[in-house]
């Protein structure tokens, strides 16, 4: 179940950019414990997740769908035809541009899994909007 859930390093850069939409759980980090774990969310919040190491921890669609309604950021992770059994590109896009995800000669790159395209897409998206909310 945990491959659903955004990792922990793109989860704390989210909740930079903004993100507090409801979630079924949060990372976190106690004196106690050295490594980040989910915590299930059961109608109250173990910790503050306002605290630095501490962030929500949103499914991949839920953060998605914020990138769509929040800054017009569409996203597609789909499977590569006729170039391997199994590869997978990205296409990140708004309404009036493609924005995609390029390499050095402004080609598609092509992932070996859904997941590490997934990954890449959502570390594409939070970079645009990082990007963005600098410029502003």
């Amino acid at each position: 179940m945990e491959k659903e859930f955004v990792p922990y390093e793109e989860a704390l850069a989210l909740k930079e950019l903004g993100f507090d939409e409801e979630c079924f759980t949060i990372y976190f980090q106690s004196r106690n414990i050295k490594q980040t774990e989910l915590s299930a969310i059961i109608g109250y919040l173990p910790i503050d997740i306002t605290a630095e190491k501490s962030c929500l921890a949103p499914l991949y669609s839920q953060v998605f769908r914020w990138f769509r309604e929040k800054y017009g950021l569409h996203s597609y992770v789909g499977r590569c035809m006729g170039i391997r059994s199994e590869s997978y590109i990205v296409d990140i896009y708004t309404l009036t541009e493609v924005l995609g995800i390029l390499d050095k000669e402004e080609d598609q790159i092509i992932f070996d899994s859904h997941e590490e395209a997934e990954s890449a897409c959502l570390r594409k998206l939070i970079e645009i909007v990082k990007e963005k909310l600098a410029q502003e």
